[in-house]
């Protein structure tokens, strides 16, 4: 028997994964009760998968991922999220798993398997651009939406879903705000009945909004020249300091580094300069690295060539750390300095353990800050059960350790892990360094998101108390 057929083959495992299909789906639609459903999730859950064929994983751990989206949907709120949810973790955990496998099914071309993978690909796409919306990765969710549109069958769902995306988070885009609110009204004119039907509160409120025409928002011609080409690869890569970049990234509208501090009214102007200057540092500090690592990569793999690349893999974690030392600051944590590191910031001691910091859940209606501390546990790792490292951020935090602590070996040929060394390509390196790259811009906007949130807040309250 082929590996093919040996991965696409019929077992006895098919009638149970149906079953409990059946009974997720159920739950769902509150046919199934409660005990049934966590009966059946227990038992899938401790089922050995090492030894069953791919197609038999990814349906399983995509049913596992639907049975925790269905507990987040039913039992968790849109506006009060915990930092340490499990259920939310789990829900991602799992469609990270399933991506996984479906990666190795494209990637070996197991013929008989990959029709049905490039279809579930899809939905799982879909299903984190809706996990990563939820907890406030905004930036990231709009990637993920784009690429659920690989298959047509998704896009009456995926429209439906950026109406609401948009919708709720238009007042962060600034210069970009009329163009997201045109594509809102868009879809809300588009499929106005569903809206009208289930969300009327939601659609009164977009509908009578001014917008342009979504006509003025073209694509930019990218000419052959150096800048040119520098600029068209950042949008490629989701790193221009612009939020638009993850709506749509060669949109004219896109090509510029427009991100900036919010105003912070409940500061005097001494204080918000402070802040404004510690924020243009973070984000010329993140526009010099993406130009150092975009010239590296583009020339030969010489010495000079590769040490600045490990550079500005380095640099970019002092990035995040600048972030926490201004967070520290503007929230009154008062974490001594020296200890103002990203990966610890959010916790205190309580007792005999850590916990996250009271100051820091008391903002549980800010996505986010919560957006931030996800971030961070996909860069640093997570106490929660269940959680799993995108499969990219675990090879980054590898190659970091490696290169602070042991050894960093430049070769061709595949990845290899030793006790003391590591060998990876240039090229690979380079890919990494691009997404720990994305992931520290996601980071930035964030920040801004999150101040924006809070001044809107505290303005709120300030007119409140002048009542």
């Amino acid at each position: 028997m082929d590996y093919s057929s040996k991965e696409a083959e019929m077992n006895n495992f098919t009638d149970k994964l149906n079953e409990y299909a059946k009974v997720f789906d159920g739950y769902a639609i509150h046919i199934t009760p409660e005990a049934v459903f966590l009966k059946s999730l227990e038992e899938l859950e401790s089922t050995d998968l090492s030894s069953e064929p791919l197609f038999y994983k990814m349906i399983a751990y995509f049913c596992l991922g639907c049975a925790y989206n269905n507990i987040k949907l039913q039992k968790k709120s849109y506006v009060h999220l915990e930092y340490a949810d499990e259920v939310m973790t789990k829900e991602i955990a799992y469609f990270r798993k399933c991506l996984r496998v479906i990666s190795c099914i494209l990637e070996d071309e197991i013929v008989a398997l990959v029709p049905n993978a490039r279809h579930m690909q899809a939905r799982v796409y879909l299903y984190l651009a809706n996990a990563y919306d939820h907890i406030g990765r905004f930036a990231e969710a709009q990637q993920y939406y784009h690429l659920a549109l690989c298959d047509s069958a998704n896009v009456w769902e995926v429209e439906i879903n950026l109406g609401f995306s948009w919708g709720n988070t238009h007042s962060y885009y600034f210069e970009q705000e009329p163009l997201i609110v045109a594509q809102v009204k868009e879809c809300l004119i588009k499929y106005s009945r569903y809206y009208k039907e289930k969300y009327l509160a939601f659609y009164n409120h977009l509908i009578d909004l001014p917008a342009p025409c979504l006509e003025v928002d073209k694509k930019v011609k990218y000419a052959d020249t150096a800048e040119d080409q520098y600029s068209k690869w950042i949008n490629a890569n989701y790193l221009r300091l612009n939020r638009y970049n993850d709506v749509s990234p060669f949109s004219i509208f896109a090509q510029n580094d427009n991100l900036n501090l919010p105003k912070i009214e409940t500061f005097d102007e001494e204080e918000y300069y402070f802040y404004k200057s510690f924020f243009d540092e973070i984000s010329t500090m993140f526009i010099v690295c993406r130009k150092w690592l975009y010239d590296s990569l583009r020339q030969t793999p010489s010495v000079e060539n590769v040490e600045r690349v490990k550079c500005v893999f380095l640099r970019s974690y002092s990035i995040l750390d600048k972030i926490s030392a201004m967070l520290n600051r503007y929230m009154k944590l008062e974490i001594p300095m020296g200890k103002t590191d990203f990966s610890q910031m959010w916790f205190e001691r309580k007792g005999k353990v850590n916990g996250i910091r009271d100051k820091i859940k008391a903002h549980d209606t800010k996505l986010a800050l919560i957006a931030l501390y996800n971030v961070r546990c996909d860069l640093f790792g997570s106490k929660v059960d269940g959680f799993e490292y995108d499969e990219q951020t675990q090879l980054i935090r590898e190659i970091r350790n490696y290169l602070e602590h042991r050894s960093v070996l430049i070769q061709d040929g595949e990845y290899e892990k030793g006790e003391y060394q590591i060998k990876i390509s240039y090229s690979e390196l380079g890919r990494q360094t691009i997404r720990l790259m994305q992931l520290i811009r996601c980071a930035i906007i964030y920040v801004c998101n999150f101040v924006l949130h809070e001044e809107y807040d505290r303005n709120v309250s300030c007119i409140k108390d002048k009542q």
